[in-house]
């Protein structure tokens, strides 16, 4: 439960759409991911249906790497990089968020053997539902400046970006902090 800890959480870290540090920070989350799966599946079965969804969000990441490389080092400018950064930041996005909580929060909310308090399941799945709401509009934000053009639409887009980007931040702390009261009482239940 230690390295699915530290992935959900980097995991859950979204910068701009054409920002390497995004990606890269999504490609070390799904290697703790990985191994976060190999761990916790020792315990209780299932877990290792994620490794397909893990490995998709693996490869938008390194499209997204890719493509934010080629934008940030000026070979694809314009409306070009705009779109690759759209379409590869929002599917990212999209691919995590769906990972997240289709797949990671509900396999994990019915299994109480993986801890002695199951409520801290229930706030983690509650504290993550804000962040969600919170990446979401940052995103639908993010796509919107590179969309728009220049003038009160756009920076209407901007603020709500900007606004959603902090809240995303205080609720990234608190997602870690949930999860991290998981993690501690799974480890409790079962030492390694």
């Amino acid at each position: 439960m230690n390295f699915f800890t530290v992935g959900f959480v980097l995991l859950s870290i979204n910068l701009d759409f054409d920002m390497p540090l995004n990606y890269a920070l999504k490609l070390a989350g799904v290697s703790f991911m990985y191994g976060g799966v190999k761990e916790i599946d020792s315990v209780s079965d299932g877990f290792s249906r994620l490794r397909p969804l893990i490995a998709a969000v693996c490869a938008l990441s390194t499209l997204g790497l890719a493509g934010s490389l080629l934008t940030y080092f000026g070979l694809v400018n314009g409306m070009a990089g705009n779109i690759i950064s759209i379409v590869l930041g929002a599917g990212t996005v999209a691919a995590v968020l769906y990972t997240q909580y289709v797949k990671i929060i509900k396999l994990m909310l019915p299994r109480h053997e993986l801890v002695n308090d199951p409520s801290l399941l229930v706030n983690l799945a509650k504290t993550w539902k804000k962040l969600a709401i919170f990446t979401a509009l940052g995103a639908a934000g993010d796509v919107l400046n590179r969309l728009l053009p220049v003038g009160n639409a756009q920076v209407y887009a901007s603020v709500v970006l900007v606004i959603a980007r902090i809240i995303m931040i205080i609720y990234i702390f608190c997602a870690a902090s949930a999860f991290n009261k998981v993690r501690m009482d799974f480890n409790a239940v079962h030492p390694v």
